[in-house]
């Protein structure tokens, strides 16, 4: 007859506990042998067994199979069912068939993760009422409150350190805070603020001073699309219009104050609140060195109008030029010239009035005043765009130069968008600094001191203080710190006596301990009850002369300390050199 089966499977018993431990420290031959064991012993038994007890044992079977089926529900027999099928044609199936169906499942598996991640960006992009966001963690990317270190720059968890300044090589003046009104109008508090934000576009197109320019794809009766063929443009057009034209875009700012406002309303499809943009019109002839630079030249221009001359914006200073015949390319100053040569290529020249053989100026997205013409309410000021002739001491591209303007930076945020040097921050600064010269890539040494701290232009802030006191030795009044330091100058002078017969320096007592472990009794007695107050803390300190006698006591230390120990792992290679690329320098040593 076959043994009994135990009623409660579950249970754990000692023995059970024994086998389960030894399964589990058991290597794989020993699990082979021990397989291949059990089922000799089962064909042993299978094979010993008479004709009755083959009988009894396939009727408890069919007795507990039968139960088994009778309380399983349709969609649990269903599903045995199909198991059943499955076995059957994976057991029928060649080696060949085999490989097919895997190869297929591999195929269809990764057709299901490229269509579910396509979703996942078409609903990130374009948004769906019919999703709840808010619910749903796969459209939640988090807050923009990861700091990188090194530029300030806040970033979502996703992005990589990189995105900012290119781990560090792009290193750029801040940008200004907007002036008045703007600055009021992007916050989104008022009603003509609201309105503002609302038609942000339509105003930056109203006060811009190039125009849009394209092949557009015309077809014979009605077109819902609007169609280019070819590049797209922005061109600059005279500063004045022909007699029966209207002004447009920069010779809208020779006008008069109503004037404008009412040839940039008349310009628009949608309605805008006129006091924005009398207000951002005034704002625009104050503080843009463009539109004051246009206005006087266009004036020396009215005034002698026998000469053919050109308004030209100098894409770079020209060489053995004095700097003050082109101004340099700073906020307050713009490079421009009266002239009646075109001069380079990637110059501007702007004529009086238009005719036939004077074409349209196409401006390049290389010059620096692309961005100061095209987006006036980014750049109010004037200030430059991404240029060749930007000085720095590592190459960027214009990816990298817009890449770093574009991130949101704690800097800015933290210090109000501040105009003072530095963001009006306050940096202490210790030691001696004409010790150390910064490494210039492939820089010569007048390279080097030219990059130092002395040359730079917050040098004239700097305010030097020296150190007369030694701060040390009358910290709140101890003036047994200062007692110690002149012993300690005593040793090292050689002024203190040495005893003759041991050849050891005498000292008083109490001031020398045994043994490491005698003085760090002594120093931080009772630590498991003392070492959260802060205070006790901070008043003991032991020197050592090497680095590993430091580090042996600090391992003493903390094993004194209550609590679990934690072990944090932490990346410094790559083992494959192939994928290096793919991880920043920030990525490694990151726990």
């Amino acid at each position: 007859m076959p043994m009994r089966k135990r009623g409660s499977l579950g249970r754990k018993t000692v023995k059970s506990k024994a086998v389960e431990h030894t399964r589990t420290t058991e290597a794989p031959d020993e699990k082979r042998a021990r397989l291949q064991a059990d089922q000799i012993s089962h064909s042993l038994a299978r094979t010993s067994e008479t004709p009755e007890q083959y009988q009894v044992r396939l009727q408890s079977q069919q007795v507990r199979q039968n139960a088994s089926r009778a309380a399983e529900t349709p969609e649990q027999r269903c599903l045995h069912e199909g198991q059943v099928r499955h076995r059957v044609s994976r057991a029928a199936e060649t080696s060949i068939q085999h490989v097919a169906r895997v190869l297929g499942l591999r195929k269809q598996r990764n057709v299901a993760i490229t269509l579910k991640w396509k979703a996942q960006m078409h609903d990130g992009f374009m948004y769906n009422p019919r999703y709840d966001y808010e619910s749903n963690n796969l459209f939640d990317i988090g807050r923009m409150s990861n700091v990188f270190l090194k530029r300030s720059a806040l970033k979502w968890k996703g992005e990589i350190p990189v995105m900012c300044c290119s781990s560090g090589k792009v290193k750029l003046p801040p940008i200004l805070k907007p002036p008045e009104p703007l600055c009021s109008l992007l916050k989104g508090e008022t009603t003509q603020s609201k309105d503002f934000v609302k038609h942000i576009r339509l105003f930056n197109n109203m006060f811009a001073m190039t125009s849009f320019k394209s092949n557009v794809v015309l077809n014979n009766g009605w077109t819902p699309t609007f169609k280019v063929q070819g590049q797209v443009y922005h061109h600059a057009g005279p500063l004045h219009p022909a007699n029966s034209e209207e002004s447009k875009y920069l010779q809208i700012y020779f006008l008069g104050e109503n004037e404008q406002v009412q040839t940039r309303l008349d310009l628009l499809y949608s309605p805008v609140d006129r006091n924005n943009v009398l207000k951002l019109q005034r704002m625009r002839h104050q503080h843009n060195s463009y539109v004051r630079s246009f206005k006087r030249a266009a004036e020396m221009m009215d005034d002698n109008t026998q000469v053919d001359y050109r308004i030209k914006i100098s894409g770079k200073a020209p060489l053995k030029e004095h700097k003050g015949r082109f101004n340099a390319p700073s906020v307050s100053e713009v490079a421009i010239m009266i002239a009646r040569e075109l001069g380079d290529r990637r110059n501007i020249v702007l004529h009086s009035r238009s005719c036939s053989q004077m074409p349209l100026q196409r401006i390049q997205d290389t010059h620096r005043t692309y961005d100061r013409l095209q987006y006036p309410l980014l750049f109010v000021r004037g200030e430059d765009g991404y240029d060749f002739n930007t000085k720095g001491v590592n190459k960027a591209t214009n990816n990298d130069y817009y890449a770093y303007h574009m991130m949101q930076r704690v800097m800015n945020s933290d210090l109000r968008g501040s105009s003072a040097i530095m963001g009006g921050a306050t940096v202490v600064l210790a030691g001696d600094f004409r010790q150390t010269l910064p490494i210039v890539t492939r820089g010569t040494l007048e390279d080097q001191i030219n990059a130092c701290l002395k040359n730079s232009y917050p040098w004239h802030h700097v305010k030097k203080f020296s150190l007369t006191t030694n701060t040390r030795s009358h910290i709140q009044g101890d003036l047994f710190a200062g007692q110690f330091a002149n012993k300690l100058l005593q040793i090292g002078d050689g002024k203190v006596p040495e005893d003759s017969s041991t050849g050891l320096i005498i000292m008083p007592c109490g001031q020398i301990v045994i043994s490491p472990d005698e003085l760090l009794s002594k120093m931080y007695h009772n630590i498991r009850q003392n070492f959260k107050d802060q205070d006790w803390l901070s008043h003991r300190e032991i020197l050592a002369s090497r680095n590993d006698v430091v580090e042996k006591l600090n391992v003493t230390i903390q094993k004194q300390l209550p609590g679990k120990e934690y072990a944090y792992k932490s990346i410094d290679c790559i083992l494959n050199d192939d994928e290096a690329i793919q991880y920043p320098i920030e990525f490694l040593n990151y726990t």
